[in-house]
């Protein structure tokens, strides 16, 4: 920064001498603002809030290249000619900016340079560090030449203050969650999408598929015709009757199947859209030369959202189509099968499950108070560095929002700092459309589409 009078007057003679070709990223020169009426008040306050806002949204790395961080704005200067200050009391001047660049951690300040082709006021803004907020437009503003909202965003370029870009917004979220003492700079993002589905949908399909099943075994045993559905008492009782009992054993034993297997249904469809749906990985970057030493990731969901861990799995995955009997008891076979054997033996007889696979899960999901919680231990984080998850999860929620907001935190080793961010998930299904299943009675074999709320 420049220091003394000799100091600034060197900083106004070069800016005279480039005049507009001067304004780079950190330096902007201004000419004469009015501050002798209420209206040239308002109207000078807001250019020079503009600018300051947009000094206070760079990025600490690329302003520490110049004056230590800091921005500066020079009021007097038109092209290669010094047209004067307008003499404005420090009071006045903070009572005019304030209400649109805020007093919430801004850090600004100025001084009158009394050069000797005229006189020229400094503003000069504080470096930004990492950690700062994004400093918006505080006040709405409108007149005939311009017009800025509330909340709006000034990014600052080489030469201009202009509205941020996409570009800006993502750079400053960066600087909002990077550690200021260390200058550390982590962001997570959600590799995938989410999946609109009611889960009741998947629970009848495995019902129906059980259903199915167990009333094609019993017409094996030349049950009389019945309508679709479970096969009624009235139904077993005829059949009964006209056997003399002789089935009744195999009868029972399908029935008890079926009871046994309706009661896993629920589980057995979690794992199907387990297996099914699983298609996001978290993604850890690290912006910053700092090597983080176990790094911890904490992404919380709302409680309309489920987060399924695809190694969480009990289901044997061998390839291939997810298979609803591999989790459910032992299918009885054709009363043909059975013919000669002593089924007073199978009454009772409740096979057990198929053996599940067992594997380690790099996440950990867990329900707490603001819904459901996903922990990612994933060690050390290099310099500039991309850690993807091994992990795959399934996002899924009844919901037919568009989006799906998660809140994201990271600690490491040696930081004290928490950084976090926002990530969002799009939907993988057309819009006001959710994901659903059509099993054997709903038409052929077992099948997803589309399904419209309406």
């Amino acid at each position: 920064m420049p220091t003394g009078t000799s100091g600034w007057h060197a900083l106004v003679d070069y800016a005279c001498s480039l005049g507009d070709l001067s304004e780079i990223d950190w330096f902007e020169l201004k000419t004469t603002l009015p501050f002798g009426t209420k209206a040239d008040k308002k109207r000078s306050a807001v250019v020079l809030a503009r600018a300051v806002l947009g000094m206070a949204n760079r990025m600490p790395d690329a302003a520490g290249k110049h004056l230590s961080g800091h921005g500066v704005i020079l009021v007097g200067i038109q092209g290669p000619a010094i047209t004067g200050a307008e003499k404005v009391d420090g009071a006045q001047l903070h009572d005019a900016l304030d209400p649109y660049v805020g007093q919430d951690g801004l850090r600004w300040d100025y001084t009158f340079i009394n050069h000797p082709n005229g006189l020229v006021m400094a503003i000069t803004v504080d470096p930004p560090k990492w950690g700062d907020p994004i400093f918006t437009f505080q006040k709405e503003f409108s007149d005939a030449e311009t017009s800025i909202r509330d909340g709006e965003v000034f990014a600052r370029v080489l030469g201009k203050t202009r509205p941020a870009s996409s570009q800006d917004s993502r750079d400053l979220q960066r600087r909002l969650t990077a550690s200021p003492s260390t200058n550390a700079d982590v962001e997570i993002q959600y590799v995938g999408t989410f999946d609109r589905v009611f889960s009741s949908a998947a629970v009848d399909l495995v019902n129906e598929l059980v259903d199915d099943f167990a009333d094609r075994k019993l017409a094996t045993a030349e049950l009389p015709p019945a309508s679709p559905g479970r096969v009624s008492t009235t139904g077993i009782a005829a059949l009964m009757s006209a056997t003399g009992g002789r089935r009744q054993p195999y009868i029972q034993h399908v029935e008890n199947w079926r009871t046994a297997a309706h009661e896993k249904s629920s589980h057995v469809a979690r794992e199907f859209l387990r297996h099914e749906l699983a298609r996001g990985r978290l993604t850890a970057i690290n912006n910053s030369d700092r090597y983080l030493q176990a790094v911890r990731v904490q992404v919380q969901f709302s409680p309309a959202v489920t987060l399924l861990v695809r190694s969480d799995t009990e289901y044997c995955d061998h390839g291939g189509s997810f298979n609803v009997f591999a989790m459910l008891p032992e299918r009885p076979s054709d009363w043909e099968q059975y013919r000669g054997y002593d089924l007073g033996l199978l009454a009772g007889h409740r096979p057990t499950a198929a053996p599940v696979m067992s594997m380690p899960s790099e996440f950990d999901v867990r329900t707490n108070a603001a819904g459901n919680l996903l922990t990612w231990d994933l060690g050390d984080l290099r310099p500039r560095a991309t850690e993807i998850s091994h992990e795959s999860v399934a996002v899924i929620t009844s919901s037919f929002e568009e989006t799906v907001t998660a809140q994201w935190q990271v600690t490491a080793r040696g930081v004290d700092h928490v950084f976090k961010g926002t990530s969002v998930l799009a939907c993988e299904q057309e819009s006001a459309s959710s994901l659903y299943w059509r099993g054997p009675r709903g038409g052929g074999p077992p099948d997803c589409g589309h399904e419209h709320d309406e």
